[in-house]
Parts: C-alpha cells; structure tokens; sequence
C-alpha cells in the first residue's frame, strides 16, 4: 500500500512537473521564435546578401563574392569618398551626446528622485518628446530654432539672425542638441524607478553619516544604478552606426552632407535604392556590426570590472 502511495504522489509530481515546463514553454515559445525568425534569419540573410552581385539589368544573381566589401575599402581609400563624413559625424555624434545626455540624464534623474523644487515640471518637460510623434516635436523645434529664437534675438537687441537649422556653422549643433533633449525621457523613467528601489535605510544611513546630498549621489545613489548606466552606455556604443539622429523626420531624404550619418545613409538607400543596391548597404552594415562589436563588449567589461560597486 505504501509503494503505491509513494507510486501515486511521484506520478503527481512528475504530471506537476511537465505542467509546470510545459507553461515555460508556451511563455517562452512567442519571444524565441520571434528571435529566431526576426534576428537569427534577418541577419543571416543579410550575410548571404552582402556576398550577392545583381545585375542591374535582369536583377539576377550574378555570383558570390567579396566585390561589395571590396567596392566598400576602395570608397573609404578615395579622395572623395561618400562615406568618410557619414562616418565622421556618426563617431562625433556619439562623442558628444555620451559625455552630455548620459551624466545629465543621472544628474536630471536624481533630482527628480529627490523632490527638488519644479522637478515635476521638469519631469514632464524632459518626458514630452518621448510620448509626442517624432514629426511632431521635429516641427515644433524647428519653429523655435528657425523662427522665434531669431525673432526674440532681434527684438532684445537689434541683431537680424538666421534660422538656426539654416546656418551651416550651426546646424549639426542643433541636431546634436535635439537628440540629447529627446533622449532624456527614458533615461529618466529607467534611473528614477532604478532610484525608487533603493532602500530608504541605506539613504537614511549616509545622512546621519553627515553626508549631504552630492555625497549620497556618488557613494549610494550612483553605485546602486550603476547596471542602470552601463545598460545605457553599452547600447550608446551598439547604435554609433545606425544612430540617423532623427534626421529623416527633419530632412526626409534630402537631409545636407554635412550632417548625414552612416544610420541615415543606409535607411534612405534602402528606401530609394533598387534591389542592386542592397548587396552594397548589406555589406556596409556588417562592416559596421564588426566594427562595433568587439568596442561593444570590451566597454561592459571593463565597466563591470572597474565600476562601483553596491557593497
């Protein structure tokens, strides 16, 4: 009688047990056969695409190849070179937009954490772009920049001023700016919820320590959002190539030379380029994969080996 028993309830236990793997597996079948088919098949077609030569005329396969690799060095290695400034203004970009949006997202954030006088204000201010269409906010900067920030300088001072997304000197400052500004919105929902986690003992502890409040940023706040703000770097680093810096919804296809990024350059070739073409931009793309791959993992190394630490 007792095998049974023990007989029964191990057979429950095994039925609870496929029970249980079996609702992993249905939770988790979604998730992974949308990577499968959107990221493992996208870019394993993208491989065998950078190798193709199409006629332009038939639009047939014509061999595989390393031609588009080829074609791309040989641009690179040209005086006049279509990629050179792309390229320059990607890495220029991510300069400038790292060492500004992510210290003053932190910086932003840990006001706002901190129920400092109009955080709530500047709360919805900096989340505004995040929840209106990107057309939208593209139409209203440029107005203040082109139209009312000239008005105002001439009305204060006398001083006729062009619109500032119309001055060459100007311009790719100003796409910079916008791109720090409607980034701030997710920096801020992720680091202040990260913030809202942290034990009130701990912030408790460091003020009767006697630390003030820059001193419970750098030894509590900042340590304990760390994973926070490498998750942020590290996907700055992955997007150096394909950061378009929202100049379509600026320009469309005929955003200036001078402020196109490698991002930009592939999305309106592929938009207005024929089926010949896309050998090309495939190739241009794993290149750029290749290239920021090893920064990629070599930067969440180290930040995780020399970053602060909770404890």
């Amino acid at each position: 009688m007792d095998n049974k028993v023990i007989s029964i309830k191990g057979n429950q236990m095994k039925r609870q047990k496929y029970k249980t793997y079996g609702f992993y597996l249905s939770v988790a079948a979604l998730p992974v056969l949308q990577f499968i088919i959107f990221y493992i098949c996208v870019n394993f077609n993208s491989i065998l695409l950078s190798l193709k030569t199409i006629d332009p005329y038939t639009l047939e396969v014509t061999g595989i190849n390393f031609n588009n690799f080829k074609a791309i060095f040989e641009d690179l290695s040209a005086e006049f070179s279509m990629l050179k400034d792309p390229i320059i203004n990607s890495c220029f970009a991510f300069f400038w937009i790292t060492i500004i949006s992510l210290p003053c997202g932190l910086l932003f954030s840990y006001y706002i954490f901190k129920k400092m006088p109009f955080s709530g204000f500047f709360k919805v201010m900096l989340f505004i772009p995040s929840i209106v269409s990107s057309i939208v906010m593209t139409m209203i900067f440029r107005a203040v920049v082109n139209v009312a920030i000239p008005s105002w300088v001439n009305y204060l001072f006398g001083i006729e001023m062009k619109g500032l997304l119309t001055m060459d000197e100007s311009l790719f400052g100003m796409i910079i700016f916008y791109n720090i500004w409607i980034g701030f919105g997710t920096q801020i929902l992720m680091y202040v919820s990260a913030m809202s986690g942290i034990s009130e003992s701990m912030i408790e502890a460091s003020e009767i320590d006697g630390a003030n409040v820059w001193k419970q940023f750098i030894h509590v706040i900042f340590p304990s959002v760390y994973q926070t703000f490498v998750v942020f770097l590290t996907v700055q680093i992955a997007s150096i190539f394909i950061n378009q810096l929202t100049l379509f919804p600026f320009y469309g296809k005929n955003a200036k030379g001078l402020v196109q990024t490698v991002g930009y350059y592939l999305y309106v070739g592929t938009q207005t380029g024929t089926l010949k073409d896309y050998p090309l931009y495939s190739a241009l793309g794993i290149l750029a994969t290749l290239f920021t791959l090893p920064l990629v993992f070599s930067a969440r190394w180290a930040l995780n080996k020399f970053g602060p630490k909770e404890d």
